[in-house]
């Protein structure tokens, strides 16, 4: 996905403002606290587009409103080339914004799945998104309390549209263990990995390794490590035109059956169907929402 504008506000390195064009996205932030509030600015009448997040398939239209956390998956599905999807996204460190406050648990509540909010739902929304973007842009003295006021009240709007509980959201701790987690599974993800073993590693049991990634990433253990494989596979496949099988052996997969199995639980489709074209994964059937 390449970028085509960033800014960073002076002396706040850790917020950002991107501008780009949806082609590839299999990159994941580098820390479980960089949040991603993405607008989709234009579709071209692209009604192919798709995004699989987390093993479920989104179709967003043109004003509509994205959250992604650190611990999310995605990557895009496009049936035809070149995607010409527009996005729009501040991204930011929650830690560095929110210390004290627990809004930022908003991306992580499983109480609106993945935070898909509809255009139709999200005037309010605009004024604030551009208020931010616009204090990045000014980019003087006053920027960073202005920015960090401007998120606040977005951040704030966006709880209210999602009947956002902060009481029934995951603990700091609880999310700063699974990030630690996500983490060591991102770094080894092509070895093998038990919840047993990757437990005994942090120090908790095997059933509260598999709760937190149920609620926090949507699935128990060995799935996560499963949909990580996948998109790598996609990713090597994209990007380094490497061959399926070849990427899948690469991605830690230990046979070709258990690859097409968990391709197919998870996209509805099969690896045949995928054509590499500019960059993008094609698939030639619909995929159902999980």
């Amino acid at each position: 996905m390449p970028d085509y504008n960033s800014i960073y506000v002076k002396d706040h390195p850790k917020i950002s403002h991107l501008k780009m064009t949806v082609r590839a996205d299999f990159s994941r932030p580098t820390s479980y606290q960089s949040l991603r509030i993405t607008r989709v600015e234009d579709t071209d009448g692209d009604d192919n587009f798709e995004w699989l997040i987390n093993g479920r398939t989104y179709k967003p239209k043109r004003g509509d409103f994205v959250l992604f956390s650190g611990i999310d998956l995605r990557m895009p599905v496009v049936r035809r080339r070149p995607s010409r999807v527009k996005i729009n996204i501040l991204m930011f460190e929650s830690s560095l914004l929110f210390p004290n406050t627990e809004l930022a648990g908003l991306f992580y509540s499983d109480s609106c799945p993945h935070n898909l909010i509809l255009a139709e739902q999200a005037d309010s929304l605009n004024r604030l998104f551009d208020k931010v973007i616009g204090e990045l842009e000014h980019n003087d003295c006053y920027s960073r309390p202005a920015i960090t006021a401007s998120l606040t009240l977005l951040m704030v709007e966006l709880c209210r549209l999602t009947n956002y509980d902060p009481n029934n959201t995951p603990s700091r701790s609880d999310t700063e263990l699974i990030g630690k987690i996500v983490a060591y599974t991102g770094e080894h993800f092509t070895e093998r990995l038990t919840v047993a073993s990757v437990a005994h590693r942090f120090g908790i049991s095997g059933a509260l390794l598999s709760n937190l990634t149920r609620r926090l990433v949507g699935s128990g253990y060995p799935e996560y490590v499963r949909r990580l494989r996948l998109y790598n596979v996609m990713r090597l496949v994209s990007e380094q035109g490497r061959s399926i099988l070849q990427a899948a052996i690469e991605s830690g997969f230990s046979s070709v059956a258990g690859f097409y199995k968990t391709f197919h639980a998870i996209t509805g489709a099969s690896p045949t169907e995928i054509l590499k074209s500019g960059g993008n994964p094609r698939f030639d059937r619909n995929l159902s929402e999980k």
